[in-house]
């Protein structure tokens, strides 16, 4: 009698210990079916780890500070697309930063601007740069 009650108590360790490793590696994989319709597991994803890259002057290339921001003036047209004029950003107006044209790469003056088109998609304004004074003026023909 005392025998049969040691080999049930084993027995109900081991399919507790069973069970407790089952759960546990539930957590780790997930079930997922293929075209033919067999269950496979695997491994879980990793959270994806969003990059965000700090804002940068397109004039100087130099990175934003909080609450810095680069100074443009737009013209806003039918089609919903705008037409920017920008300036640069408080280290190329104000200070020593070298301004170069992110087009042709030549250095242009402090009052020179660069001439963009920014649109609106998937509420994120979206800005292509057309270049400075010297080579964005036929390439900002989409304007007439």
């Amino acid at each position: 009698m005392e025998l049969l009650l040691i080999i049930i108590g084993v027995t109900l360790l081991c399919m507790g210990f069973y069970a407790l490793f089952k759960l546990s590696n539930r957590t780790k994989t997930r079930l997922s079916k293929t075209a033919d319709g067999q269950t496979r597991t695997r491994e879980t994803a990793a959270a994806p780890v969003k990059i965000v890259k700090p804002p940068r002057c397109p004039v100087c290339s130099s990175i934003l500070n909080k609450g810095e921001r680069v100074k443009s003036a737009a013209v806003l047209f039918a089609n919903g697309e705008k037409l920017l004029h920008i300036s640069g950003c408080p280290h190329c107006l104000y200070g020593e930063e070298k301004r170069t044209c992110p087009v042709c790469f030549a250095e242009i003056a402090r009052d020179e601007i660069l001439t963009a088109k920014m649109t609106i998609k998937d509420g994120r304004n979206n800005v292509k740069i057309f270049g400075c004074s010297h080579c964005g003026g036929k390439a900002a023909s989409w304007t007439q």
